[in-house]
């Protein structure tokens, strides 16, 4: 861990319990956790109706389980940007051939997953997202295309 006001890197003794090492997953810090979203191996992917964290108070991981009546399909490669008590997941690849377009919110308040009635233009994967005032916008070298999600 990387102690910013130190300007030092510490190893930081956990409790690693059940959870694998992944490939192309994102991740948020929120209230003293950091959410792992997706990734994998590099295939198969992870699913998305667990999301493991790590507590930086206990040094453990665990993981919650969305209360979902729907998730986002396992993926690795895509983007994820956190806004006040959301993670926005877009895009990303399930398979070496299948790459998504969707969108989705994980609500870090009631731990469930929401899917945006709205689709990105193309599939995309390998990509980075920013957050502005009032928007996302989504950049891949890969695709080399910009979009651009307006929240307003």
């Amino acid at each position: 861990m990387y102690k910013i006001c130190m300007k030092t890197w510490h190893n930081t003794a956990y409790h690693r319990n059940n959870y694998s090492g992944r490939y192309r997953h994102e991740s948020v810090h929120h209230n003293g956790k950091i959410f792992i979203f997706g990734g994998g191996s590099p295939f198969p992917t992870e699913h998305l109706n667990v999301v493991p964290y790590f507590d930086l108070q206990s040094n453990k991981w665990s993981a919650i389980l969305a209360g979902s009546a729907q998730n986002p399909e396992g993926r690795v490669a895509h983007s994820c940007n956190k806004i006040n008590n959301y993670v926005i997941v877009t895009g990303g690849q399930k398979k070496p051939n299948f790459a998504f377009h969707d969108i989705w919110i994980f609500d870090l308040v009631y731990l469930v997953w929401h899917q945006l009635n709205v689709s990105l233009p193309r599939q995309i994967f390998f990509h980075s997202g920013a957050v502005t005032d009032n928007a996302i916008s989504t950049y891949s070298v890969a695709l080399n295309i910009l979009m651009e999600l307006h929240t307003d």
